[in-house]
């Protein structure tokens, strides 16, 4: 039985990272040189590319892309508190930032 790589096979790992995260992997052609990545253009085999505001790392692999980010949602921690997801370069946006209104907070 022969296993072929079709186009428009994805598959997914989801894995324990150290902290916060997930890796995603999807087949690309990569014949031309490069992934063509919606939303972020053409990326070239062995270049990596990242997005501040999505907080991921994109990679272009020899018939495959992946994708390393945080997937972190808003969490609330009570009295005001929460923790966000940050903006900014992956891995360091992966810690998530603690905001408290002031406004809410008791000082009794």
């Amino acid at each position: 039985m022969e296993i072929s790589a079709a186009v428009g096979v994805t598959f997914l790992l989801f894995c324990s990272v150290p902290g916060y995260g997930y890796l995603y992997k999807t087949v690309a052609d990569t014949s031309k040189g490069y992934c063509e990545v919606e939303g972020y253009g053409r990326i070239p085999v062995g270049d990596e590319i990242y997005s501040d505001k999505e907080c991921e790392k994109i990679i272009c692999n020899e018939g495959f892309i992946s994708s390393h980010s945080c997937d972190l949602a808003a969490f609330n921690l009570g009295n005001g508190c929460y923790f966000v997801p940050r903006q900014g370069l992956y891995p360091t946006c992966c810690r998530p930032e603690r905001i408290c209104r002031m406004d809410i907070i008791s000082t009794h």
